[in-house]
Formats: C-alpha cells, structure tokens, sequence
C-alpha cells in the first residue's frame, strides 16, 4: 500500500510515489455492487447493540500499535453517542458479520461518554505524543462544560472500555473553546507535523468563534511527548510555542464562520513540511472557500489573521465566481487526496455539498486540487483546467455526493492514490438508498469528470457500491466512508456505513481489497501518423492473463472527430490481437487510442497510443468511361460518369483527344454539375479511325485525377454524287451543247 490511510478527515505525512508506467490497472470490483446481495465480495458487517445510528462516523487507525488498522464506529444511540474499536486482524475470519455480542477485550475497545460527554464524531489525529501509537479525537462541539473535543491516546494494551468523562486516566483529556464558541470541535483532524518538531499536531474548527457575527476560529495544538493536560483555551490561550489560532474573518455583518471543515493535507506546497487546510463555507456569496496553511520550521506567532495569508504562508482556494461556476458551501468537506494524478505531488479533495453548478448542472461536487512546488497565493475552482485540478460530479440522483470522504490509498495498485467519495442521499425514484463512488486518480488532464456507475467519462475508472432499491429500509449507505489495510495484507479495504438502515438500527459494510484474480497484461503499441481518410496497418499487440481468464478488448478514442469509435478496429483471438485505426476524412489533430483489456472478473487493463492525423488535399476521383464504337459522322451520345472529392471541393473537367484530325477537342463537350455529368464525343466530317479521350479533373487545390476511353470511328461506303443539270430548251433540229457537270465518290 502506497501512503498511508486516511479516514474521512484524517490526514498525515504521506509519502508519494512518481507514476512508473502508462499502463493503468483496474480496481476487481464489479461496476456496480450490491452489498446485500453481491456474494463476491470479501467482507463483513458491524451492527452496534444501541440499534440507532450505528456507522454515523467511521475512522480508521492503528490505536494499539500492532500494525493493522482498526476500525472505529460510532453510533448514535439515544443521542449520547457510543463508539467501538474493532481491532484488525491478519485472520479475516476474526471479522465477518459482528455485533457488539461477538467482541471482548481482546478483539476491541469501547468508548463511553455521558449525556453532557457526547459522541458526535470520530477523527484518528495521527500520533501528537510520539509514541507508536495513533490517537482518537471525539467530537462534542459546544460551549457549555463537558462540550468540546476529547482525545484519547492510544497504547498497546487499553481497557476493554474507555470512560471519555474520566480525564485522570491519564490517556484522556479534554479541550474546550470559550464559552461563547457554541461550535468548538465542530471539525477536528491530524494536521500532520506543521511545525516540523517531529510530533503530530492537531487542528479543532470552532465556525462561531472569534467574536460578533461568527468569524470562526481554528485552534493548531502542537504535539509533544509526555502527558497532556485538560485545556480551556479561553482560560488559557495557545501562544506561539504550544500552538497557533487562526482567525476567521467578518464582512459587513457577515462572518466567515471559518472552521466548518479542518484537515491535514501533507506536504500540498512540496517544501518538505506538512500543510493544514480550513474551510469557511459562507466567504463570497455562500460560495465558500479553502485556505490552506503552509507549515514551517519557524516559529508562529500566536494568532495568525486568515486573510493575511500570501504566496510565501498559504493560498486561499475560492469557491467560483459569479458568471462562471455558481458553486454553494464549498469546503464542506476536505480530506488529502494523496498523489490523484500521479505527479509526486499532494493533493486536495474538497467537496462542495449541496452546491448548484449551473454550467453542469449538478446539485453536488467534490474537486481535487492538485499540489505543487509553484502554487499561486490564490486560486478560484473556475480556473480549473485538468493542469491544476479536476472536478468531478455526477447525476441529479447521487444527492449527498461528498458528502463523505476517505483518500490516501492506491486501491488498484496503478501508481495513482483513489477517492471514495459517499453519496448517501442518492435515489432510486423516490426512495433515498445511498451509495458511494470509488474514483481511481489518473494522469489524463480532465478539468471535468462525470462519475457514474461503473463508467468516468473520459477515465471508464470507477466503481459505483449502492444499497438495493428493494431494501427500502436502506436510506443512508455512504454516510461515512473509510480506507483501511484491517488483515495487513498491503491491499486497501473499504469501509462504508449506512446509519438508517434497518429501521435506523444502522449498518457498517467492509471489504477486502481484492488481491485474488490478478489482471491481465498487454504490450505496448506505438504512436501512429496518418493522413486523413487513411488507415494505420493491423498494429499488432499481445495480451496475457496469469489466471487464465477469458479476455476482451475495446477501444476508445478521445477524440472522436478526427477518429470515430467505431472507426477502431479490434481483430485477433487469445494472446495475438491486432488494432487497425481508420481517420476520419478531412480531418487533423492527435487522438489517443485507449485500449482496454478485461478479464471475465472485472479486471481490466488499459494500453494508451497516440494517432497523429495530418489533413492532406485528397484528389478528386471519376468513375470509368466505357470504349465506344460509331460510324463516320455520327456521335457518341451523353456518356454519363460521375465525379467527386473527398475535402467538398468544386471539381472542373477538360477533355482531349489523341488525334485532333480525328476528333478535334472543339468536339468534346462536357456537360452536367455536381457530382453527374456527361461527355459526348464527336467525330470530324467523313473521318474514320480510333483517337483516346483523356477527360482530366481539378479540384482548384492541386488535386487531379484523368479518365481515358477510347472512340472507334468506323468508315462507311458512300454512293457517288453527281451534280445538278438543268432542264434545256431547244429548237428543233438542234442540241444543247455540251452540258458540264460533275461526279464525286467519298
């Protein structure tokens, strides 16, 4: 597994691995899965005892250090919030259909509060003590006592049950805002190692802090080693050196409320030292945005004012403007999206739930803006390209699409880390089921991506996990969704909770990655270069599957004027296949071919090559002209031919004879427009014989082409001629003379 695993705000140092190959490997899920009736799937699930809102968070991480991941649920109860640890386990048979009956303390851990210590929320924040273990954050936003965050470090032997309400264990404390912050721990995430001392560090939003019209607030808690104590920050303030607070800002009467989503989002800026992103969904308009926080080595100062932020500190990633994309609550929700596009360089996924993109028009988004050594102090979605980043969105049924993040891992083993991304209020009619998105990262340069079930546009690289339409006590699947490694087998498990379903009992599906069938292998094919209206030879490429699967094979272009889909030719059987390509005519530009290589398990395999096509003037083109045989001083009639040009242009004809005593050219005439036409030919008076007739096109652009029939004259016996006499008068005994007159013969 490449990184580590994220759970839906968990972020920590990620460690990047460059694109190898161009090759891109498919995830073995089906298209589309049904958990409650798809028998392949290598899983389980988790029903709480509490029978209400079991899965309305999940997490994921290593809490006792022997490492697996484990699994961390909340359930909602009767409002108090009940949380359970499920520990991993290298067995799968340790984990199958479990209720809270089938765990102990040796497989788990729970985690109880009160009706004033609440769970509303699970974040792994990573390890802020440095001891080899991942900590817990419970979220309880509020200001009243007893409200705020608990966090509960892990250890390689915890308690069968763990009492949030009991600081004096030594492995639990609590932080709290100011009694005016009635949303302290409204987020709350690992923020990664921002100060670079070597601990992680944590951040807690708190969206209606920092004074009058709720400018919002987000507190930085740097790690250290040792104990930590209880903590009201009102009573006793960050100050540089244990931490930082970062200001929201108020416009007119208006606050940002900023700290509606917090996240560590590794190293966005590559300096080496981690970064933090918060999130104000009300900045401009409603639209939103995201300003992401560059860690450093330097010291902060006490409270840093979000708005100050420039190149060298952070960059403030805006949620559109007006006239372009009308994005709503942008940075709802955001989570490190690891390497999605495979440059070596952390990203961040950000969703903007309940938003109305009206250039798409789609209801939800989740964009993924990609990190670098050179990012501008300010970036708006609107200026996404496929360079910088990629939004991806799906249909009007998918309501709730970002709902719910988790990133961080290659789940298909392609080089580029994947998104699930829940949809839990997504339809089918009328009835509300869920769902959730696998989207694999790629290098393609979309600036938009349709996700659907079991197709991308322009990627065909995802997977669509739903809750049957059958079910109709199915309402919420993709509420919470989470990457995780439970059997340590280095192969990405998936976590995705329904917490309505079953009469809002709740249920959490997992699955195993899928590292039974192994995928198909194909050769490369090399870039081609054509002329339109031409064909590339049968360009040859093997293909191979080491379990000896069944395999097809398909073809895409991505760029359909200049090579059609269906102009993509695939010939061949078992490992020797050939692919032909036929352009378009009148056509030029550069088409990749995607080639992609399917098992009869759902594997499949992609081959991309290049077809560079040059738009060449095509010569016109006539149809053939019979010999023709005709007696002396006759003619040929209305020969019909037909002509044409492949580019549309106007094509002129001449003709010419061989022998112009014969035929003179004069005696060619051709007649007809368009495509129909005609020639008649005719001979000079009295000759016989054979000439050739050569009828020649133009297209005007230096396009040609010629026709040649021959005419066969015939020569005819003609009678003798004789000129007229006139009739004589004359007297009689006399005569009239010699009367001239003339004889001819032809």
């Amino acid at each position: 597994m490449k990184g580590c695993i994220l759970s839906r705000e968990r972020n920590h140092p990620l460690f990047i691995r460059p694109l190898e190959r161009r090759v891109m490997l498919d995830a073995a899920f089906a298209d589309t899965v049904d958990p409650e009736t798809d028998a392949t799937l290598d899983g389980g699930t988790f029903a709480d005892s509490v029978n209400n809102g079991t899965g309305k968070d999940v997490a994921v991480g290593d809490f006792n250090g022997d490492g697996f991941d484990d699994l961390l649920v909340l359930s909602e109860g009767s409002g108090d919030g009940e949380s359970i640890l499920i520990y991993g386990s290298a067995d799968r048979g340790d984990w199958g259909d479990l209720t809270e009956a089938d765990l102990d303390n040796t497989n788990s851990v729970k985690f109880v509060g009160s009706s004033t210590v609440k769970q509303l929320g699970v974040e792994f924040i990573g390890d802020i003590n440095n001891d080899g273990y991942e900590d817990i954050a419970f979220l309880n936003p509020g200001e009243a006592a007893g409200e705020g965050v608990r966090v509960v470090l892990g250890s390689a032997n915890p308690a069968a049950t763990i009492d949030l309400t009991d600081t004096s264990q030594g492995n639990v404390f609590y932080l709290e805002g100011s009694f005016t912050e009635t949303e302290f721990g409204a987020s709350v995430a690992g923020a990664g190692d921002i100060n670079n001392d070597g601990f992680d560090d944590l951040i807690i939003g708190s969206p209606k802090g920092g004074g009058t019209n709720d400018p919002g607030r987000g507190y930085v808690l740097f790690g250290h080693g040792g104990a930590f104590a209880d903590r009201n920050f009102s009573v006793n303030p960050l100050d540089g050196s244990d931490g930082f607070v970062i200001q929201g800002h108020v416009v007119g009467a208006s606050g940002y409320r900023l700290g509606t989503a917090v996240a560590g989002v590794g190293d966005f800026n590559a300096d080496g030292i981690d970064d933090l992103a918060i999130s104000t969904i009300l900045k401009n308009n409603n639209r939103g945005a995201v300003f992401v926080v560059f860690g450093r080595d330097t010291p902060f100062a006490a409270s840093m004012n979000i708005i100050d932020l420039d190149a060298s500190t952070g960059i403030i990633i805006d949620g559109g403007t007006a006239n372009t994309y009308d994005i709503e609550s942008f940075g709802s929700r955001i989570t490190s999206a690891g390497d999605f596009n495979g440059d070596g360089f952390a990203d961040i996924a950000i969703s903007s739930y309940q938003s109305d993109v009206e250039k798409f028009q789609i209801r939800d988004a989740v964009h993924v803006i990609y990190g670098g050594n050179a990012l501008p102090a300010s970036f708006s979605i609107a200026d996404i390209d496929g360079s910088n980043g990629t939004m991806l969105y799906t249909s009007d049924n998918a309501a709730g699409f970002g709902n719910s993040i988790s990133a961080g891992a290659d789940i298909d083993g392609d080089g580029f880390d994947d998104l699930v991304i829940g949809s839990h209020k997504n339809k089918d009619g009328s009835n509300s089921i869920g769902g959730a998105f696998v989207v694999y990262g790629n290098n393609r340069g979309n600036a938009v991506l349709h996700v659907t079930g079991g197709t991308t546009t322009n990627t065909d690289a995802s997977e669509f996990i739903y809750s049957s339409s059958t079910n109709l006590d199915a309402k919420y699947l993709g509420e919470s969704v989470a990457i995780g490694n439970f059997d340590g087998d280095g192969y990405a498990d998936i976590v995705i909770a329904d917490n309505e379903q079953n009469g809002d009992d709740g249920l959490v599906y997992y699955y195993y990655g899928l590292k039974g069938n192994t995928a198909p292998t194909v050769t490369a094919v090399a870039d081609q270069a054509i002329n339109d209206g031409e064909s590339t030879n049968a360009l040859a490429f093997t293909v191979a599957d080491a379990d000896g699967d069944a395999m097809t094979v398909t073809a895409t272009s991505s760029n359909t004027a200049v090579v059609p889909d269906a102009n993509i030719v695939i010939a061949g059987t078992g490992a020797n296949r050939t692919v032909t390509v036929t352009a378009a005519n009148n056509q030029s530009g550069t088409a990749t071919i995607t080639l992609k290589i399917t098992d009869d398990r759902g594997s499949s395999v992609y081959e991309t090559f290049d077809v560079t096509v040059t738009d060449v003037n095509a010569d016109p083109t006539i149809s053939a002209i019979a010999n023709q045989t005709i007696n002396e001083d006759g003619n040929t009639g209305a020969l019909a031919f037909t002509v044409a040009d492949a580019d549309g242009d106007t094509v002129s004809v001449t003709g010419a004879s061989s022998d112009t005593g014969l035929i003179p050219n004069g005696n060619i005439v051709i007649a007809g427009t368009g495509a129909n036409r005609t020639v008649t030919v005719t001979p000079a008076a009295g000759q016989s014989g054979t000439a050739t007739i050569t009828l020649t096109l133009s297209d005007g652009n230096g396009g040609s082409a010629t026709e040649t029939f021959d005419v066969t004259v015939g020569a005819v016996n003609a009678d003798p001629t004789i000129s007229a006499i006139a009739n004589q008068t004359i007297n009689e005994d006399g005569n009239t003379g010699a009367l001239a007159f003339t004889v001819a013969d032809a």
